[in-house]
Formats: C-alpha cells, structure tokens, sequence
C-alpha cells in the first residue's frame, strides 16, 4: 500500500508551524493516497521519524515522500536523504520513494508576478528578490534564475537578489542601498515559502522605510500556483512511480 509523506522544514514560530501544516492539509484533500502524513525536518513534531512510522502502522509498503521546500539545498540533499536512509534499514520491508522540490519553474515564477500586484503600479519597478540563502552553489544559481525569469516581465526594470543568512548581499544592507539609489517603487519579493523569524524580519526591517515607495509582497505559500504544482507532482509519484531515490538517481 502506497503512503506519501510530506516533509516540511518546521520552525520555533508555532504560526509557521500551523501553516505549514493548514497548506499541506489542503492539498491532501486532492490527492488520491489513502495513507498521507506531515512532519518536520526539524524544531517541530512530528520528526522524519515519527511521520515514516505513523506510515508504517498504518500499513504502507511503500512511501512517497515529497519535500515541501522551494529549492534542493543542504536539507534536501543531504540532511533529508541521510534521515531516510538510516528509516530504510529500519523498515527494510517498505520501499521510499523521494520526490523534489518546487525548483526553478517558470509557471511558479509566472504565477509570483501575477500575484505580486505590480500590474497596478504605474511606474515599471525594480525587484528585489529575497530569498534564505546557502552555501550550496547551485542553490544560489537557482535563486539567480528565478530573478531572470522574474525580470522578463514588462513591468519590471530591473531585478536584484539579496538573502537573508549564509549568501551576501544581505537583505537589510540591498534595501538600504536600492532605497539611497533609486527614485522608483520597490517591490520586495520574499522567496519563503511560510511565515517565520525570517519573514518577520523583512517585514520588521520594511516598517523602518514607511515614507518610501516600497511594496513588499506575500511569502509564496499565499500563492495557490504552489499548492496546484505540490499536488500535481504528488499524483504523478502516485501514478506513475516517477522519483529521485534517496542516492540522487533518476527511477521510473
């Protein structure tokens, strides 16, 4: 029997905590496995742990399990992946299945400037794109992907890309620089995918500039685009056995 778990990173702010869980809960409404569970990463319950044994009890012989996280960092690479492989020499008789993050999607990117309001603005904006931050390279060439994907829109004059820990330009120092330099709105794009400390940080760190002409944007879970993609993969891993195993390689 097939069982799909969904992996969020999890916070110490219990709002996340319970968006993450509301946002995974609403897609399970639309997918089709009898067995679904949530858990976290880690700073919330239910553990990695927790959430393949709840599976297992309930009868599952194989799991899908589908990391709710916007790019494959360190966590989706490594921290995740190293979890389930000590979970599969526990429950050798159950099969995992490992799917992948959102990534760089043009329909995603599409779909943040359709929900980011600028088509109201007169002027054409220049973004600024606000994502974690990692020490993972490609992580980053992924966040500077998105930003060209975003500057594409005729709306948009230019796009600038800070983070908020592990990667420069930090986000308080990009702000104050775009708001020194430029006489023209400004549209804060956070990459986050819940609330969080980091998001109450932007929007902490946006209040200091009231008298400027800044427009800071929703975190992308706000967005139904991202619920449409988790679900749409989901069912694909269900249907098809399409994944990433847990050593990275590519089964059908």
């Amino acid at each position: 029997m097939k069982a799909v778990l969904y992996i969020c990173h999890g916070s110490r702010l219990q709002e996340a905590c319970k968006e993450a869980a509301a946002f995974v809960t609403s897609c399970m409404e639309h997918i089709s496995a009898s067995i679904q569970e949530l858990c976290f990463l880690e700073l919330a319950s239910p553990s990695i742990a927790e959430g393949v044994t709840a599976c297992v009890q309930k009868g599952a012989t194989q799991i899908v399990i589908v990391p709710v996280f916007l790019l494959a960092a360190v966590h989706v690479k490594k921290d995740i992946p190293e979890e389930l492989g000590r979970l599969q020499n526990q429950y050798p008789n159950v099969s995992f299945s490992y799917g992948n993050p959102f990534g760089v999607s043009r329909e995603l990117v599409t779909a943040l400037l359709n929900g980011s309001g600028i088509k109201t603005i007169d002027k054409r904006v220049t973004l600024l794109l606000v994502a974690r931050g990692s020490s993972d390279e490609e992580t980053l060439r992924d966040v500077k992907d998105i930003a060209l994907l975003l500057e594409e829109a005729d709306e948009v004059a230019k796009t600038e890309v800070c983070y908020l820990a592990a990667a420069k330009p930090q986000f308080e120092e990009k702000l104050r620089e775009l708001v020194q330099t430029i006489n023209a709105p400004i549209v804060i794009v956070p990459y986050l995918l819940f609330t969080g400390l980091l998001m109450k940080r932007i929007e902490k760190t946006v209040r200091k500039y009231s008298h400027s002409h800044i427009v800071l944007c929703p975190y992308v879970s706000k967005n139904q685009a991202f619920q449409d993609v988790l679900i749409k993969r989901t069912e694909e891993m269900i249907r098809e056995n399409i994944y990433v195993s847990i050593n990275g390689a590519n089964k059908e």
